[in-house]
C-alpha cells in the first residue's frame, strides 16, 4: 500500500493517518520491514488497537489468507494485489468499481481487512 501510493505520486515520504485497526498497517509494516521507516514521514493513529487479539476480524482474515496463499500465484514479493500490471487489479477494478453490483462485496472485504471505518 505504501509503495502504491509513493509510486502513484511521485513523493518518497507519505503521512499515514489510521482509525483503530487501521494504524495497525504502518506499525505492522515499518516492524517487519524496516526499510519503510524513512518512507511513512508521519503516522497518526487514531483510537488504536492495542491488543491484536482483541480484533474479531482476525479470525476471518486467516481463513481468507490462508485460501488466498493456496490458490493463488501471489510469491509473497508484491507490495498490492491492485499494483500496475497485477494480474489482480482487473478483478478488483471489476468488484471494487463504484458502479458495480458487486461494490458491496468489495467493501465489506476492505473492511476485514483494514478494520471498519478505517
Amino acid at each position: 500500500m505504501i509503495d502504491y501510493i509513493l509510486n502513484l505520486t511521485g513523493h518518497k515520504s507519505l503521512i499515514s493517518i489510521g482509525h483503530s485497526m487501521g494504524t495497525n498497517n504502518v506499525l505492522i509494516a515499518t516492524s517487519l520491514r524496516p526499510e519503510y521507516e524513512p518512507k511513512v514521514t508521519l503516522n497518526v493513529l487514531l483510537a488504536p488497537t492495542p491488543f491484536l487479539s482483541n480484533i474479531v476480524t482476525g479470525q476471518y482474515l486467516d481463513i481468507l489468507y490462508t485460501t488466498y496463499k493456496r490458490y493463488s500465484p501471489f510469491d509473497g514479493h508484491q507490495q498490492s494485489l491492485a499494483a500496475k500490471g497485477s494480474e489482480h487489479k482487473e478483478y478488483i477494478d471489476f468488484f471494487c468499481n463504484p458502479t458495480s453490483v458487486f461494490k458491496t462485496l468489495c467493501y465489506t472485504g476492505v473492511g476485514f481487512a483494514s478494520g471498519w471505518g478505517s
